[in-house]
């Protein structure tokens, strides 16, 4: 992979020097904080393993070990696979790239018995003392940390952390997230800031195919893409619309789907939501007795044909998987029939040259997938976005002498120390070089790009942020 125009060569410079102020900033950690987490969790996991130790399952699983001459640990996906579907008889629902009954978090949830959940709670909060907790407080020095923030680690000329993985703090689990961010903290006397280019790769994604439905949907601010896909995918009314199932309209159908997954794993993903009682309509109604009612009533199996060279699998009629499959259809060649043919049209060229050429000026080739050649023009220039905007900014606030500073950077959000006599300047270059000046810059982003934000309180955390208007 490399620069193929000065101005790409330009921008991975300028990105670099960049970086290397976030990084000499630093961010500010709570050590005492963070000490007192560590002995809480391990109090924690003393009480998970002794109630761990007394499961009938697991005294079987020891013996089992014992016949074997093996020690007995939950970090052994095949000594699980063997309590959860030999000794327990579980039938496997999730499964590894390759073919075997999957023990991740995924799987475990479908099960849902009690050993299942300790299982998980042991390994969840043994990754939240050693992979995070211990990491933060190891690469603090004098109350600060300094991540590292890489651009010749990705192939997809994303950026990558390192020491710590800045990028990598837990966020989707709430206790988690709780538990990291509020050790986080802004340098005294300011707030933390928290830039996000909302939707970034989408609209990235929308400049390179000009797919007209898909602009529409980005130019349109009364249409919602995320939620009519659910509403498909749901069987349901508009008047049913709710935040929980619009996200998984996004997250459990759009989403996987740009980056290349398929129908069945979809359908899996989604129907799960339906069995949580708390997925529900705007008026309270189970999502599921509303399917139900339309003549959906189960997820179903995959069945098995002899096609002309091979055995075809295919979806159970009337059911959900066969439901999804329709509206992978329909989401391709009716919803969105150019993008569906740039997608083809990269991979035919990438097969033929054995490289892809990014629209910023970059070349990346080797081996890849079909949905790695697709993806990487798209998720290359997403983060050249968001970093042009970060080399802009920085270069402002140090040429202005201002106290603020850009402190690192996460996927589509850039994150800043900010003191409150500072904090409209900042949120006006912010705002300026990241919706406007970028595009001037670059003549094919054709789209509105939006960015949102959130802030801590005066000397607050990471945690508790408030949103605000960019």
């Amino acid at each position: 992979m490399i620069p193929t125009t000065s101005q790409a060569y330009q921008l991975l410079h300028d990105g670099a020097l960049c970086f290397a102020d976030c990084e000499r900033h630093g961010i500010r950690i709570d050590v005492p904080y963070f000490e007192k987490q560590l002995k809480h969790i391990q109090r924690r996991l003393d009480y998970e393993f002794d109630k761990f130790n007394k499961l009938p399952e697991v005294i079987e699983w020891g013996q089992w070990c014992n016949s074997k001459n093996l020690k007995l640990s939950i970090d052994s996906p095949q000594q699980l696979q063997h309590v959860l579907y030999k000794q327990m008889g579980h039938t496997p629902m999730v499964f590894t790239d390759t073919g075997n009954p999957s023990t991740n978090d995924e799987a475990m949830n479908l099960i849902g018995d009690t050993f299942c959940k300790t299982v998980t709670t042991i390994k969840r909060l043994q990754k939240l003392k050693n992979t995070y907790i211990r990491n933060i407080i190891d690469e603090t020095v004098d109350g600060v940390l300094h991540p590292f923030f890489n651009l010749h680690t990705v192939t997809t000329y994303r950026s990558s952390s390192s020491s710590i993985n800045f990028q990598n703090q837990p966020k989707r689990d709430k206790e988690s997230s709780a538990i990291i961010r509020k050790g986080f903290r802004p340098f005294p006397g300011a707030r933390i800031y928290e830039f996000d280019f909302k939707g970034a790769e989408i609209s990235t994604c929308a400049c390179l195919h000009r797919d007209p439905n898909m602009i529409s949907y980005l130019e349109d601010s009364t249409k919602d893409m995320h939620w009519d896909l659910a509403r498909e995918a749901y069987k349901l009314d508009d008047k049913d619309k709710t935040k929980g199932v619009r996200y998984m309209g996004k997250n459990g159908f759009i989403f996987p789907q740009f980056y290349g997954d398929y129908w069945k794993n979809c359908a899996e993903s989604m129907w799960e939501a339906t069995l949580h009682n708390d997925f529900v309509t705007a008026d309270g109604t189970l999502v599921r007795d509303k399917m139900y009612e339309r003549g959906i009533t189960r997820l179903g199996k995959m069945l098995k044909r002899k096609g002309q060279s091979k055995i075809v699998e295919y979806p159970e009629p009337g059911t959900f998987l066969e439901h999804i499959k329709n509206i992978e259809d329909y989401f391709w060649h009716t919803m969105f029939p150019v993008y569906n043919q740039w997608k083809e049209d990269v991979w035919e060229q990438y097969q033929k040259r054995g490289y892809i050429d990014l629209i910023t000026g970059f070349r990346c080739s080797g081996v890849m997938r079909k949905n790695q050649a697709t993806n990487i023009p798209v998720q290359g220039p997403s983060f050249h976005i968001t970093l042009w905007t970060m080399i802009q900014v920085n270069r402002e606030l140090q040429k202005r002498g201002m106290r603020s500073a850009l402190m690192g950077q996460i996927h589509d959000a850039v994150l800043a120390n900010v003191y409150p006599e500072e904090e409209d300047e900042v949120i006006e270059l912010v705002h300026n070089y990241s919706t406007l000046n970028v595009k001037k810059h670059w003549d094919w982003i054709i789209v509105p790009l939006v960015i949102e934000g959130e802030r801590s309180d005066i000397d607050g955390n990471w945690f508790e942020m408030e949103e605000f208007k960019v």
